[in-house]
C-alpha cells in the first residue's frame, strides 16, 4: 500500500486486527477462512512493511502458524501460510523470532512438502514461498530450530527437484545462503545434502560468464555499488538480508503471490558468489 490515504483508511477500520481476529475464531474449522485470512496477511504485509508491523503487534504471527497447522493436507492454505510467514518475517528480526517461536520452522518443513508434489499446480509455488520463509527466519536465534526442523536439507531437496525452475531457484539460492551464513553446523550439513553440486549447476544453467568471477571487484547482478564485501555489494559480512531486487525477487504478477514473479538470474549468481564467500572465511 504506497497510498497514505488507503493506508490510514486500513488502519482507521482495524484490518488488521479483524483479519487476526478471524483467524483466531475460525481457523481451526475453517480452510476458507485460513487461506483467506492469510493471502490478505500476505498481500497487505508485502504492500506495507509498516502494516507488517501491525499485523504482529495483533497476533499475527501466531495466528498464522496456528492456520497452517489446522490445515496442513490443503494446498491452498500451505500457499497463503507460507506466503504470509514470509512477508511478516521479512527483514524484521523480531517478527523472525516470534514466528520460530510459534512452530513456524517445523510447520514450513511440513508444508515444502506440496513442492514435490508436481500433480498439484501450486507445486512450485509453495516452493518458492517455502524457500523465501526460511531464508527470512534465518537468523541466529532461530539457528538451531531452523537445523531441527531440517530447513537445509528441504531447501536443497526443493531446488534440486525444481532445478530447471527459475521460480523456486532463486529463492532457494536466496535460503541456502541465509541459512549458510548462520554458523559452521548449518554450512556442514548444507554441504553434507550436496548443497556445492547444487549451486554448481545452478551457476551452469542460469548466471552468465562475467557473474561467475566470484573474486570479481566490480558492479554485478543488481548490486548496487563495488564497495561491498570484495565489491558485491553486500555490505558486511553478517549482512545476509539480501535486498529483494539482489535476490532476484520482484513484483508479484498475482498480488502477494510470491511464486508468481518476474525473476532475474543476477539474484541467483550473488548469492551464489556470498555462499563461496562465506566457504572461504
Amino acid at each position: 500500500i504506497n497510498n497514505p490515504e488507503m493506508y490510514a483508511r486500513v488502519l482507521d477500520a482495524g484490518v488488521c486486527e479483524a483479519v487476526v481476529h478471524i483467524l483466531n475464531d475460525h481457523s481451526s474449522n475453517s480452510v476458507e477462512a485460513s487461506a483467506s485470512a492469510c493471502t490478505v496477511i500476505k498481500n497487505l504485509c508485502y504492500g506495507s512493511k509498516d502494516l507488517a508491523e501491525h499485523f504482529a503487534d495483533s497476533g499475527a504471527c501466531e495466528a498464522v502458524v496456528h492456520a497452517a497447522s489446522m490445515h496442513i493436507g490443503e494446498a491452498e492454505v500451505a500457499d497463503a501460510a507460507a506466503g504470509a510467514i514470509g512477508m511478516l518475517a521479512r527483514n524484521n528480526i523480531t517478527h523472525s523470532y516470534l514466528l520460530a517461536q510459534a512452530g513456524a520452522c517445523d510447520i514450513l518443513a511440513q508444508l515444502g512438502n506440496y513442492g514435490f508434489n508436481v500433480r498439484h499446480d501450486l507445486c512450485s509455488i509453495i516452493a518458492a514461498n517455502v524457500c523465501y520463509a526460511f531464508s527470512q527466519l534465518a537468523e541466529a536465534s532461530n539457528a538451531s530450530d531452523l537445523m531441527n526442523a531440517g530447513a537445509c536439507e528441504l531447501v536443497v531437496s526443493l531446488v534440486t527437484f525444481h532445478h530447471d525452475n527459475a521460480l523456486v531457484v532463486v529463492p532457494g539460492v536466496k535460503a541456502i545462503c541465509c541459512l549458510a551464513s548462520l554458523n559452521f553446523e548449518c554450512r556442514e550439513c548444507l554441504g553434507r545434502v550436496k548443497a556445492c553440486e547444487l549451486l554448481v549447476e545452478c551457476i551452469g544453467r542460469f548466471c552468465t560468464s562475467s557473474e561467475l568471477d566470484v573474486n570479481n571487484n566490480g558492479n554485478n547482478g543488481n548490486s548496487s555499488s563495488g564497495n561491498g564485501v570484495d565489491g558485491l555489494g553486500l555490505g558486511s559480512p553478517t549482512d545476509r538480508k539480501l535486498s529483494d531486487d539482489e535476490c532476484g525477487f520482484q513484483s508479484p504478477t498475482i498480488p502477494g503471490e510470491i511464486g508468481s514473479t518476474t525473476t532475474t538470474h543476477s539474484g541467483i549468481s550473488t548469492n551464489i558468489r556470498y555462499v563461496y564467500k562465506l566457504h572461504n572465511q
